[in-house]
Order: C-alpha cells, then structure tokens, then sequence
C-alpha cells in the first residue's frame, strides 16, 4: 500500500493559502490498488495481421506493466474508426462503496497516427449497465510522451464495475494507446499538521533557502526552474504576492511565493526574492533605485521580501545604466528550448554522389539557410552518418560515430562496428522514400525534389577476422530534412558477449551542444552544462546515469539551433536502463560533447546467444530557433 498525500482544491483554496497554520492535524489518504490482474473489456481495436496486435491476451490493461516500446502489444490500440467512442470498462469482481481514484497510462505525444483522447471521463456502476459519470480525468504531465489520466475525488463512491470513456475520437490521428487501467479504494486518517515536512532545495542547487526566503533567482527564472530544485513537489503550489495562482511558465518576481498546502491546510510557506527587484514588479529599474534610496533613509514601508531584494543603490544604479550585471556571477540553469519532435516537416531534398566515398543531402532549413548533410564511407567499407552543416555553422558529427558501436568480447581493438570497424558491407541501396524507386547515381550525378531520402545497409559483425561474423544487421536510414531515423535490424548468428556498449549516439559541437536536458522515462528531468572548452586529453567527465530515452541539447553563445535525439526501443536499445551508464552525455574534448544511450553492464559481459533477434529506433532531429 502506498501512502499518497492529497487535498481538494476547492474555490476557498486561495483565501486558506492566505492564513497561517491554524489546523492542528490533517487528513492523509492511502489508496489501495484492487484492479490489477482484473478482467475488463473494451471497444474495438486495430489487429492488422502482421503488426503483432492480435497477440494481445486480454490481461494488458491490468497486469501492472507500463509499455517500454512505443509500437509495443503492451498496449491496447483503440480505433476510433471501428467503434466509438472508444471505453474500457473493469469489473471489480464485487462491489466497493469506497472507490477513490481512477487513471489510465495513455500515449499523450502524437505520432503515427496516435494521439491522446478527446476526452478521459470516469464511471462507476453497480450492474455493468447504468454507470453514473464521477469527473473527468486530468494529465499528471501533458508535456510527456506517455503519462497517467488520473482522477482523484474528493470523497467516496459506490460500485463493481469501473468505466473509462475515451471519446469519439483522438486529437488527431486514429488511434488511442492505452497501457493500464487503475482503480483505487481510499481510506483517510488524520496526523498532526507539523508532523508534514516543509519546503527544501535539493542539495547541489544554485539556489538558496534563507529562512523563508528563496534566493539566488534571476529575472528570467519561472515557476518550473524552482519546483525542479525543490526536494519535493507534492501539492506545492506558486502563487503571487495578492494571493493568485500562478503557471509554471510564469517568470517569478520578489514577493512571489511557494505554498505547501495538504488538506486544505497551508503547511509551508517560502518566498521569491529576485536582487534588485524591490517592488515585485519582476524589473529593475527607476523605481527601485528610489525604493532603495528610501529605505536607506528609512522612509518607505517596504515587505520583507522586498527588503531582501535590495542589494544597495550603488549596485542597482550601476545595474540599471549597464556598468554592472548583479547577475553575472550567479550560477544558473539556462532554460532549455522547448522542442518536441511531433512530426516531421516536408523538405524538397537533393542527393548528389559527390564521390565515391561520400553522398551529401542538402536541402534549405526551415530558417531559409541551406542544410547539408553528408553520408561516407568509412575504409573498412561500411556507411556512417557523416558532418550536418546549416548555412557556415558545423553543428554536429564529421569524425565519429552516429549509428552503434559494441564492446564486444575479443574484438580486435576492444570494439565492433560503428566508427570502430570489424564490420563488413554486404550491401546498400538508396531510394526515395516515397516512391520506393532506387536511385543509382554516377560521381557527380543528383537526384532532386525529394521528400525523403531512405538508405538501407546491410552488413555483418565481426571480432577481427572478416570469414566469421557473429551477427547480420540491416540499418534502415531515413532522412526527411531535419529529421533523421535510424531502425536496425540485428540477428546473431553466434552467441557473443558484450559489455557497456552503445545503440545510439550524438557527437556535437560545444557551440551547439554545452548544455543537455534529459528528458527521464518517469517524467523527470535531469540537466548538465559542459566546459565550453573541454580538456584536449579526452578526459572529461561523463554524465553518466540518466534514465532517459530523449535529450535536449543546445549551445550558449549560438542559441540559434537547439537538438532532440531520442529512443524509441527502450528494451532493445536500452535494456530497460539496467546497466549502471544507462544515458550519458560526454564532456568530450576541447570543441565538441558526445551523447551515448547505452546497453550491458558497464564492466561486466552478458551473453547473447544465437538466433536472438534486435529491433531498434531511434532519431536526431535538428530546430532552427531563429527567425527565417
């Protein structure tokens, strides 16, 4: 049983949010899970033979699992085309007159054809045929690629069966993928108020909690960059100084303040202190120069926060006319651009055979320069993702590997594959990815006005001696302009052994790429800034740990180009983050960072025996964050 924090966000929550403590004890709830392993039914779904969606054993929505592929049978994909709306109905097995809350792991990020539902209601009934409506679900994170639709209610109802109703139809798309379905009793006990643990910074934040007071922040910080450094952010509410609910995009000013509120009841309270903003108006100027003069004679009444915000008329003064930044010296977290890969935009591509050892695409970038990306031959004979170039600026790789490379046990060098060699070519084709016609080219020769470009490759891994390959991959490029996927295809032909090794990777240049968010499976964030010049003997350190399957990167100086790379095959190309390194960013070498999703133990070999079969995805899409 786990132990859940709640309270109901009622009309007088602001006017509470107000007043100091004055309960003596709360109300905590525990919720029990008694769904799981269930029997449901739901409306009908896509089972084109061949997909693998006929293999799905009526036991998905309730067997406790949370899918790990995007295009995995973990999930249940509901056509709105064959039946809608589109519901799931649980039945409990017997009545409960203590249900409390209800959610569904739903896909939310539009891909393929699949996107998040109109609507997410929730029903209960006693005789699986009348169900009475209990409130509408809400997204407990609407910026991740899959996340919960939960309901909470604020008090108890009746019944066995448990409905969700999904809708006429997604957002857009055709299908809705749901992962689980969850029902929970609820049982409510009361504890004494100051027993509750305040507001805390994580250790290692920039910034500073000095007594009530959150110091440190800038005049561009949000609401979001403080819940990131709190230790928890369990009912913890912004608001402003009247008393008014702010969003997490909201850029703080002095006076601001974060609010613990459980059961009704404020348990906690700290305040935004921004320098120089004396007057929590989120600027400086004028104004507070003269408020900073007034109080050094004391003839203003001034909050406290506002108090602390002053840091003298000298350095506001010198502030205001340029002399001086009061923020320079501050350590801070750059707010990273917000860039999701949703779908990918129509380019009229050209591909020229520039020689025998290389292939350049190029085609204008959605900020009108011209984008180059190049595709060569390494002298061991196989193909690699070469150097992307928009307009005079090298963005990313050139002279290491994109694609893979494996530690495998006895290879020749210590690796295979990727930039390393002990690989041969079997094959490789080119066709326009729409048509599916091949496109031969001749040294010099192009093919033009093409909306993608997609490169097939085959070859076969080995440990140093060429005759005795340990397994066949088939690459499958794809180039839509900005865009690049990669699926691979892997069948052992031996048993082998590998230790840390690498299914996807970014190298990028510092001036692009000092700074990397990673985007973790379970919704959390984790950010590291670089050495704008890094140390020239490839010692620097490794950002290792990252349970993430996207990352943003972007620079600090060029701030017009930001990257995702992402995974989309978190057991294949991951393992499921069970090796120590899991996702990492590599303060490389003096000019450029490098990005690794990793798989097998780090120092330690696991054997893959023959006849195994990989499937992997994964992307790296540039964004053009300047004006065209």
């Amino acid at each position: 049983m786990k132990r859940i924090i709640c309270f109901a966000l009622v009309a007088v929550m602001l006017c509470i949010a107000l007043l100091p403590i004055t309960a003596n004890a709360v109300t905590l709830y525990d919720y029990t899970l008694i769904s799981k392993g269930k029997s449901y039914e739901h409306t009908k779904c896509y089972t084109t033979p061949g997909l693998g969606y006929t293999s799905v054993d009526g036991k998905e929505l309730t067997d406790g699992k949370l899918p790990t592929d995007d295009y995995g049978t973990e999930w249940i994909a509901l056509d709105y085309r064959l039946e809608a709306p589109m519901s799931a109905v649980i039945d409990l097995g017997k009545n409960y007159d203590d249900l409390g809350k209800f959610r569904v792991y739903l896909t939310a990020a539009a891909h393929s054809g699949i996107d998040r539902p109109a609507e997410c209601s929730f029903y209960v009934s006693a005789d699986g045929k009348e169900f009475t409506k209990v409130g509408e679900g809400k997204y407990e994170d609407e910026s991740a690629k899959n996340t919960w639709c939960t309901l909470e209610l604020d008090g108890k109802v009746s019944g066995r069966y448990v409905k969700v109703s999904m809708g006429d139809n997604p957002v857009s798309g055709v299908f809705v993928f749901c992962g689980e379905f969850e029902v929970y009793t609820i049982q409510g006990s009361d504890i004494p108020a100051a027993s509750i643990p305040g507001l805390e910074i994580v250790g290692g934040s920039y910034l500073k909690l000095d007594g009530d007071y959150i110091t440190k922040l800038h005049l561009n910080h949000t609401v979001e960059y403080v819940l990131e450094n709190l230790d928890s952010t369990e009912k913890v509410f912004a608001f402003d100084a009247k008393g008014n609910k702010l969003s997490e995009k909201d850029v703080l000013k002095t006076g601001d303040y974060f609010a613990k509120i459980v059961s009704d009841t404020e348990i906690d309270r700290i305040y935004a202190v921004v320098e120089g903003d004396i007057n929590g108006d989120g600027k400086i100027n004028l104004s507070d120069y003269l408020y900073s003069l007034r109080i050094e004679k004391n003839n203003v009444k001034v909050s406290d926060a506002g108090k602390k915000a002053n840091s003298g008329k000298a350095r506001i003064k010198n502030h205001i006319l340029g002399v001086e930044n009061m923020f320079a010296a501050y350590p801070h977290h750059p707010v990273a651009p917000d860039v999701h890969v949703t779908e990918y935009v129509k380019h009229s591509m050209t591909l020229t055979k520039t020689n025998d050892g290389m292939y350049t695409l190029s085609t204008t970038a959605s900020n009108g320069k011209s984008l180059t990306q190049t595709f060569y031959r390494t002298n061991w004979g196989t193909w690699n993702i070469g150097a992307l170039n928009i307009g005079n600026v090298h963005l990313a790789g050139g002279s290491t590997d994109w694609e893979y490379v494996f530690r495998a046990k006895g290879a020749k060098d210590g690796f295979s594959g990727g930039n390393h060699a002990n690989e041969i070519l079997v094959e490789l084709k080119i066709y326009d990815g729409v048509s599916g016609k091949e496109i031969k080219l001749a040294n010099g020769q192009k093919a033009q006005n093409l909306e993608k470009i997609k490169i097939v490759e085959k070859t076969k891994l080995h440990l140093g001696d060429s005759s005795k390959c340990y397994a066949a991959v088939t690459r499958n490029y794809m180039f839509y302009g900005e865009t690049i996927t990669l699926d691979c295809d892997y069948e052992f032909l031996t048993d082998m052994e590998f230790s840390l090794s690498y299914t996807c990777m970014f190298p990028v240049n510092k001036t692009v790429g000092l700074y990397c968010l990673f985007r973790n499976q379970d919704g959390t964030e984790n950010y590291v800034e670089t050495m704008e010049v890094g140390l020239a003997d490839y010692s620097g350190p490794m950002y290792k740990g990252n349970a993430a399957t996207e990352c943003v990167i972007w620079g600090k100086k060029n701030t017009d180009y930001a990257f995702v790379v992402k995974v989309d095959t978190v057991k294949d190309s991951l393992d499921n983050f069970s090796n120590g390194a899991k996702t990492f960013y590599w303060d490389m070498n003096t000019t450029s960072n490098k990005l690794y999703f990793s798989r097998f133990p780090d120092s330690t070999y696991e054997k893959v025996q023959k006849g195994t079969e990989w499937h992997t995805s994964c992307s790296w899409t540039v964004f053009c964050l300047e004006d065209k």
